[in-house]
């Protein structure tokens, strides 16, 4: 058990610690999360950055950036994308009754002008500041990567409802048996 997993533990949650390159354990642990009844479950995942590319696996200076074209061939020439069959299915949770008023219809559109390139986490930080502004029960996790996502907008807009997990990734274990 790594330490993530002791401390969702420790803190009342249902944790399940998984090889997070393997859809199996991964499907089995979404299925195993929705039976729990009465506390909140965690999913601890032990990933590699960039598994299965030889010269991105578990590199430092990675993380968020694609890799470049010219080695965009010989990357995915490493990766087991012929492997099985990857089709599968997630049984869907039981639908929360939604509010009398969703929230995403007091939210204000995007201002973004037609043919505007933003990146996907600099819209998501955005996304994620408009949501809060309109339903108090939004809150964040952030697991050490918030100048990454784009998170520390919300964190600068909510305080309170923005939880640091300090789950420094070059500092993650790899894992053990």
């Amino acid at each position: 058990m790594t330490s993530k997993y002791r401390r969702f533990a420790a803190f009342g949650w249902q944790a399940f610690e998984i090889d997070g390159h393997r859809f199996d354990h991964i499907l089995d642990a979404f299925e195993r999360a929705l039976k729990v009844k009465g506390q909140p479950a965690a999913i601890v995942a032990r990933t590699l950055k960039g598994k299965g590319v030889s010269f991105v696996e578990d590199k430092n200076g990675w993380h968020g950036k694609p890799v470049p074209k010219e080695d965009l061939e010989r990357a995915l020439q490493e990766l087991p994308l012929e492997e099985g069959n990857l089709k599968f299915q997630i049984s869907a949770p039981a639908p929360a009754p939604p509010p009398a008023d969703p929230p995403t219809a007091r939210m204000a559109p995007p201002a973004y002008q037609l043919g505007q390139q933003v990146a996907t986490r600099e819209a998501y930080g955005a996304a994620l500041k408009k949501l809060a502004a309109v339903d108090p029960r939004v809150v964040v996790l952030d697991g050490d990567v918030k100048n990454s996502t784009f998170a520390e907008v919300f964190a600068q807009a909510c305080p309170e409802r923005f939880f640091e997990c300090f789950i420094a990734e070059q500092n993650m274990e790899v894992g053990h048996g």
